[in-house]
């Protein structure tokens, strides 16, 4: 009886151990794949992430910055509904002050990370709703 009930406790603890899964890791910095022009940056908060995609060059004409608070769907997803997209104006290159359109504050999408290990971004607003796939980076200030 001991032996069954040891047996038992076993393969309940296996089968627990390998329905644990964790939770994909969205810290840090993801670089669009193609051109790794277009950084996101995810900084972990107690519901989620906030969230900031913006050109990776400094000192452009035309900036376009996206932002949102992410928060946990499900086990291995981020939702928002909450997303801003505005574009940041300067009159000369270089310049510091801007003017700033917002194009839109009420944005809704998702993140995932996909079975290759890339940062998959559905933005709902996006016309032509193709997602952005992003990969792991470290930009520095230089």
């Amino acid at each position: 009886m001991l032996k069954h009930l040891l047996g038992f406790v076993a393969i309940a603890l296996l089968l627990g151990l390998a329905s644990c899964q964790t939770k994909p890791d969205y810290a840090g910095q993801w670089a669009e794949m193609t051109a790794e022009r277009i950084v996101a940056t995810f900084t972990p908060t107690a519901e989620g992430y906030q969230v900031e995609i913006g050109w990776r060059e400094e000192g452009l004409a035309q900036y376009e910055v996206w932002t949102m608070h992410a928060v946990i769907e499900g086990k291995d997803a981020l939702r928002y509904d909450n997303g801003t997209y505005v574009i940041r104006r300067y009159e000369h290159q270089g310049d510091k002050n801007y003017t700033e359109e917002t194009v839109y504050a009420d944005g809704t999408g998702s993140f995932t990370i996909n079975s290759d290990g890339q940062l998959v971004w559905r933005d709902d607003k996006d016309p032509n709703g193709e997602p952005v796939i992003f990969i792991r980076a470290n930009f520095s200030k230089e």
